[in-house]
This record gives C-alpha cells, sequence and structure tokens, in this order.
C-alpha cells in the first residue's frame, strides 16, 4: 500500500490518514450502477477535479465509500486514487442495509471485498461519525505514476 502526503485526519478522534493509492490496491465490496457512472463519468470529464476521496478499510484496503468514484477513475486513465484510509474497527462507524432482505455487517463488508463477491448496487450504507474535509484534486494529477510524486511515504506510518 503506498501513499502521498499522508496526515493524520483529526487523529484524536479518529483512526484516519488520508493518502493517494494505487488504483489496482482498492477491493470493491459492492457493484456500481451503470446510469451513476455515466452521471460521474460526465461530471468528473466536464469539471476535471474529484472533490470528495473514497473511504477505505486500511487493512483490508476495502472501499467503504466510493464505488463509482474508483471505476470512473480507472476508466479515466487515472493511477492514483485519493482516499481517507479508515480503522474500519473502530465503533464510531456504522454501517446499514439500504435493502430488504440483505443482512449487512462489518465482517460481510470485508468477506464481500476481499472473496471478489460484491454486494448488489448501493446495498450498505456506512455512517461516519468524524465529517471528512473534502480534498478536491485535479483529475491529471491522478494520472501520474506514482514514482512520479518524489517522497513517497506508506501511509501506515502515519496512521494513528
Amino acid at each position: 500500500m503506498t501513499a502521498e502526503h499522508s496526515q493524520p485526519m483529526r487523529a484524536e478522534h479518529t483512526k484516519c490518514a488520508f493518502g493517494f493509492l494505487e488504483k489496482h490496491a482498492l477491493l470493491p465490496h459492492e457493484a456500481v450502477d451503470p446510469a451513476r457512472l455515466a452521471q460521474l463519468r460526465e461530471s468528473l470529464g466536464r469539471d476535471g477535479i474529484l472533490y470528495e476521496p473514497v473511504i477505505v478499510d486500511r487493512e483490508s484496503m476495502v472501499i467503504l465509500d466510493g464505488h463509482h468514484r474508483v471505476r470512473v477513475l480507472r476508466g479515466m486513465g487515472c493511477q492514483l486514487i485519493p482516499a481517507y484510509l479508515m480503522d474500519y474497527s473502530d465503533s464510531s462507524i456504522r454501517v446499514y442495509s439500504r435493502r430488504p432482505g440483505i443482512t449487512v455487517d462489518k465482517s460481510k463488508v470485508i468477506e464481500r471485498g476481499t472473496n471478489s463477491r460484491p454486494f448488489p448496487a448501493r446495498t450498505s450504507r456506512h455512517v461516519f461519525a468524524t465529517p471528512l474535509e473534502p480534498r478536491p484534486t485535479r483529475i491529471g494529477k491522478l494520472k501520474e505514476s506514482w514514482t512520479d510524486y518524489p517522497g513517497n511515504a506508506s501511509c501506515t506510518s502515519s496512521l494513528t
């Protein structure tokens, strides 16, 4: 796992860091909705800026929030994905099912992501106690390879 400019984010309240992750490191736990992909692709293509980083479990690299953003960025040729890395074991992070008849909990989210057996699109809803700040990032910057960045560092070294 690699990241650039990793910094603790309100470390006194949550176990979280921000970084740029290699696109292949992230594991989806949900499928995506094609209509939402098209809408987001158009928006990102027009604006050229991603405003909200994805949210990822720092241990498993499973995407908690941002499946559509990751898929669109990969399709646009981005090598890096801006992400908040969270300690998913933190009790302040909650997950709920959006679909009747489908039970979702943290262990199922991780299992679905690490075993490449995603839930249907928009099955889970994560709630984070600490609001995470937007981090506007130009799409062009994300198309650069990781080796183009001087002083890159591992996210794990700065997580609390």
